[in-house]
């Protein structure tokens, strides 16, 4: 008698249990799903990173390319110019005699300055193409 009595309680604890059950279950899904979306939402992020940078790599590859083709001609370009060259030793006798006849001290400075620089040039030429040629058999 004593449980017939305690049934209709036992009803009503039932159905609150069952809607906070729903409750919590409904939280969780919800939960899970903004979860999801900032997941993917960070994916999108990032897969637009990786292809910024993979379309970057690509335009600097392109442009190796190009520096590299522009270099193949411009050293065609000096080689052919070298093999016109003609020297013209009566204009080298003129000018070394002009400049012998002159006793001008910077002119010295000035030269020596010059070939300084020429050679510094020459050296980070050599740099360069040794770097080039590294770089060509990476790729």
């Amino acid at each position: 008698m004593r449980d017939i009595q305690e049934l209709p309680g036992k009803e009503r604890k039932k159905e609150r249990l069952r809607a906070e059950l729903e409750k919590l279950q409904r939280q969780d899904i919800g939960a899970w799903e903004e979860e999801q979306k900032a997941a993917e939402e960070l994916f999108d992020r990032r897969k637009a990173v990786r292809d910024d940078l993979l379309k970057r790599i690509s335009d600097m590859e392109k442009n190796i390319h190009d520096y590299q083709n522009q270099l193949t001609r411009h050293l065609q370009e000096l080689t052919q110019k070298e093999g016109e060259f003609t020297r013209d030793t009566v204009l080298e006798e003129e000018v070394s005699r002009y400049l012998g006849a002159r006793e001008n001290p910077n002119y010295e400075r000035l030269q020596a300055s010059f070939l300084g620089k020429a050679n510094t040039a020459s050296q980070e030429v050599e740099e360069a193409m040794g770097k080039l040629g590294r770089f060509g058999t990476l790729t």
